[in-house]
C-alpha cells in the first residue's frame, strides 16, 4: 500500500489530527492486482474468487486520513491504528493500512458513503425523527459495547462520542469512528478521572 496506488478526490472533513479525503484505487494498482491473481480450477474455488473480485471492486473507494507526521505528537495517531487494527466490528469504521509519503500519515479506512452524522444534521436543517434517533442510539450502542467487550480481552471507553464522529451509511447504518482519545479500562483502574472532548458534549455540572 502507497501513495501511487489512490486518486486523491474531495475532502471530506477536517480536524485537529487532520485532513480526511474520498479516494479511489487508481488504475494501475486495480491492474496489477487483477493480474497478479489467476482463477482457480475447482468450481466451489471459482465462485470464492469471483466474490472476492466482486468485493474488491466494490471496496475500491476509500476514506483516507492525512496527518502530518510529527514525532513529537503521535501517540494518539500510533494509538487509534493500533486500535483500529485489532477490532472487528460491523458498527466501527473499519481500516485497511496505513503508509507514509512526504512526512504525513496515510490511515485508509472504510468510506462510510452518508457522510457524519453532524453533516447529515445540518443539511437536513430540522430535528432528526425519532424513528432516525432510534436506529442511531442502536448503533451506536452496538459500536461502544463492542469498545467495552471485544476480541482483544480489553476494555476501552471512546471519550467523544459526538455526531462528528458518528458516520452514517446510506443503506441506514451507522458506525463510530475517531478512537484517537480512546483509553483502555484495566482491573486496577476501571473509571477514568481525566476530562477531555468538547465543552458542548460534557455534563454541565462538570464545567460549572
Amino acid at each position: 500500500m502507497k501513495f501511487e496506488d489512490f486518486i486523491f478526490k474531495e475532502t471530506l472533513g477536517q480536524g485537529n489530527y487532520g485532513t480526511v479525503y474520498r479516494a479511489e484505487l487508481a488504475a494501475i494498482s486495480l491492474s496489477s492486482s487483477s493480474s497478479s491473481s489467476s482463477s482457480p480450477s475447482s468450481l466451489s474455488k471459482r465462485k470464492q474468487y469471483h466474490r472476492q473480485q466482486q468485493q474488491q471492486q466494490q471496496q475500491q473507494h476509500f476514506a483516507i486520513k492525512v496527518v502530518h507526521y510529527d514525532d513529537n505528537d503521535t501517540s494518539n495517531i500510533s494509538k487509534e491504528i493500533e486500535l483500529l487494527k485489532a477490532l472487528n466490528s460491523p458498527f466501527i469504521v473499519s481500516f485497511y493500512g496505513n503508509f507514509y509519503n512526504n512526512n504525513n500519515l496515510y490511515m485508509v479506512m472504510e468510506l462510510c458513503d452518508g457522510g457524519s452524522l453532524d453533516d447529515y444534521i445540518n443539511i437536513k436543517g430540522q430535528p432528526l425523527l425519532e424513528k432516525e434517533i432510534k436506529g442511531i442510539v442502536a448503533f451506536t450502542l452496538l459500536g461502544l459495547n463492542h469498545l467495552h467487550n471485544n476480541e482483544t480481552g480489553l476494555s476501552y471507553i471512546h471519550r467523544d462520542i459526538k455526531s462528528a464522529n458518528i458516520l452514517l451509511l446510506k443503506n441506514g447504518r451507522s458506525k463510530l469512528a475517531d478512537l484517537g482519545i480512546t483509553a483502555e479500562l484495566t482491573n486496577s483502574h476501571r473509571t477514568r478521572n481525566t476530562v477531555i472532548g468538547i465543552e458542548f458534549y460534557i455534563n454541565n455540572c462538570i464545567t460549572l
